[in-house]
């Protein structure tokens, strides 16, 4: 019998994911009874992935964090286990951590030696009910090229989206949407999906109602906010970074406008990493831009980040001022405009 490459490779990654649940079961189990010693399973978790670039990034970082005893980041974990679906936490980390930052990570690397071209291992796609079907197929696409992580901006929630992260259950998802969308409806829309990790943002009464019913369903989600050249400085006032502690218990998401400074982005990177390390916050500050790129960096090697607008168009870290759409070419065909 001669089997296929490829499915050689699904056999592989089923393999793996049979001897990981299990691991990760067990984690989440003794989450609720002791969190420190919980946490330095999962370093013995990351140990045990195979990528040694994007375990020993992330293993050094989990180290440091446990040789704070005052650390916030234990407080994070007790509200984790207090709310949420541990099934949500258990899918969301299978796919970003093993399918995307493992698996699909080789494949990336190949085929970006193999193209001479950048392929990003997350992918940002602006959609809505209309585009539906374009973003379906924008998936499909990055798929084959071995991204499984995507952050999908719908700020009001279709069910065509529910429905395109439901079907494709192997990924992990990053679902960025207005407060004021959550409803009794859109939760309902999302009750058997494990795959996602919800992000909100909106006025301090819309995440407020928001928050609350998302507790009571006990949905994994974030928080996250704009930033420009304007205000990138009132972001890391103790105020503001207090004010999104009611919000979330996960992360905070600091989004750049369309336009920022390369001074502005500089200073939110090295400022959102100090938040993170100085660890006073029982969430984690993430730079949507700057984090995506370290990521990338662990990954690929490469440091590509890219994006899709509602109208197909592709825009990039990378970006020569010329505009390329998934609507004219494939996605690979778009990726290799950006020749390493």
């Amino acid at each position: 019998i001669r089997y296929r490459k490829d499915d050689m490779q699904m056999f592989k990654d089923r393999m793996a994911r049979a001897m990981i649940e299990p691991l990760i079961n067990k984690v989440l189990h003794d989450l609720k009874n002791d969190p420190e010693r919980s946490l330095r399973n999962v370093v013995d978790l990351i140990l045990s992935f195979p990528n040694g670039r994007f375990s020993n990034n992330m293993f050094e970082m989990l180290q440091k964090m446990l040789t704070n005893e005052n650390s916030a980041y234990y407080t994070l974990i007790n509200k984790i286990v207090s709310y949420l679906d541990m099934e949500n936490l258990k899918e969301f980390s299978i796919n970003a951590g093993y399918n995307a930052c493992t698996s699909g990570a080789k494949t990336i690397r190949e085929l970006s030696r193999k193209n001479n071209c950048y392929i990003p291992w997350i992918l940002l796609i602006e959609t809505d009910k209309q585009h539906s079907k374009q973003t379906a197929d924008i998936i499909k696409q990055a798929k084959e090229l071995g991204i499984y992580m995507f952050a999908v901006i719908d700020n009001d929630v279709s069910e065509e989206t529910a429905e395109i992260i439901r079907v494709n259950n192997e990924c992990a998802f990053v679902l960025f949407t207005e407060a004021s969308s959550v409803s009794d409806r859109t939760i309902a829309m999302f009750e058997d999906i494990k795959n996602v990790l919800a992000s909100i943002h909106g006025t301090k009464d819309e995440l407020s109602s928001a928050t609350d019913a998302l507790r009571e369903n006990h949905k994994f989600f974030a928080v996250h906010d704009f930033y420009d050249d304007e205000n990138c400085h009132s972001v890391f006032t103790e105020e503001k970074l207090n004010y999104f502690g009611d919000y979330t218990e996960t992360f905070l998401f600091c989004m750049p406008t369309r336009k920022c400074s390369q001074e502005t982005l500089d200073y939110m990177s090295s400022n959102s990493k100090k938040v993170r390390d100085e660890q006073k916050h029982s969430y984690v500050m993430m730079d949507v831009y700057n984090d995506t790129l370290t990521i990338d960096k662990m990954i690929s090697g490469n440091n590509f980040s890219a994006i899709i607008d509602v109208e197909g168009n592709l825009y990039s870290n990378k970006e020569d001022g010329t505009k390329y759409n998934i609507n004219d070419m494939p996605l690979l065909d778009v990726l290799k405009k950006y020749q390493k």
